[in-house]
């Protein structure tokens, strides 16, 4: 994890992780967490998420798409509607360039194919809170 020394000078970011299979979002999650930098949540989906995040400002949604009940983009939908400067990165198994054109117009930071790279998400992470 070659930006970790970078990582650790820096503020604490509340991040939301949200996906519907126990397995990744654990692994985000203390992936995440044992970064130092950041306090980290997770929901296990669009309708989980959006609860949590009504009640509480999350510095960046790191969301799966394909959920039960609401898509990622669903989420990220009504995520910004309350609170615009929200950071997002959207991920998905499926095909990332046409989930890229159905959220266009939503000013996602990022997007991840699954399987993804350990070093990369984290990277890019790191990249969207801090830009």
């Amino acid at each position: 994890m070659k930006n970790s020394a970078n990582r650790s000078k820096r503020k604490l970011f509340n991040i939301l992780v949200v996906d519907d299979e126990p397995g990744i979002r654990e692994l985000l999650a203390n992936l995440l967490s044992i970064q130092g930098q950041y306090l980290v949540k997770t929901a296990l989906d669009g309708n989980d998420a959006y609860s949590k995040i009504c009640i509480e400002d999350f510095d960046l949604i790191l969301s799966d798409h394909d959920m039960p009940n609401e898509t990622g983009i669903g989420l990220i939908t009504k995520a910004k509607a309350i609170k615009p400067a929200i950071k997002t990165i959207l991920m998905t198994g499926g095909d990332i360039e046409l989930l890229r054109k159905e959220a266009s117009k939503l000013s996602v930071c990022s997007y991840v194919k699954k399987p993804f790279v350990i070093d990369e998400i984290l990277d890019l992470v790191d990249k969207t809170l801090t830009e």
